[in-house]
């Protein structure tokens, strides 16, 4: 993806899987009030008359605005319970069972980002094993 760093000669603008890979939202929390970004999430708009986010306010963000908006501390995300501890014991204990599709179709390209971002390298060590 393009926003991370050294992976430039790996992104390609015209692919279609990374375009969809993206996209998958994950969950973020605003580290400060956000002017006029309330259609960035459909049940802020909902539920409130205002078209700010204030801080501390929890919205799912498509990746590919999620990553520089936590990189430059405006969000704060949160890493999918399908990477979590207890998913990552049960794909190294039996990974042939588990449909990780089933979680995200673009399981192992966004968990390689997902690895990068938190600096998890026990996960990044799992998904190149898997």
């Amino acid at each position: 993806m393009n926003f991370v760093r050294g992976a430039e000669d790996f992104y390609d603008y015209w692919d279609l899987d990374q375009i969809m890979a993206e996209n998958e939202k994950i969950n973020s929390i605003f580290l400060v009030n956000a002017t006029d970004l309330g259609h960035l999430d459909a049940n802020h708009m909902k539920n409130h008359s205002s078209t700010d986010i204030e801080a501390n306010t929890k919205v799912e963000l498509p990746l590919w605005l999620a990553l520089p908006l936590s990189s430059s501390k405006i969000v704060d995300t949160e890493i999918p319970k399908y990477y979590g501890e207890q998913f990552k014991r049960s794909l190294r204990a039996e990974p042939m069972v588990l449909n990780l599709q089933e979680k995200s179709f673009y399981y192992y390209e966004n968990g390689l980002v997902y690895a990068f971002l938190f600096n998890d390298l026990i996960l990044s060590r799992i998904l190149a094993n898997a």
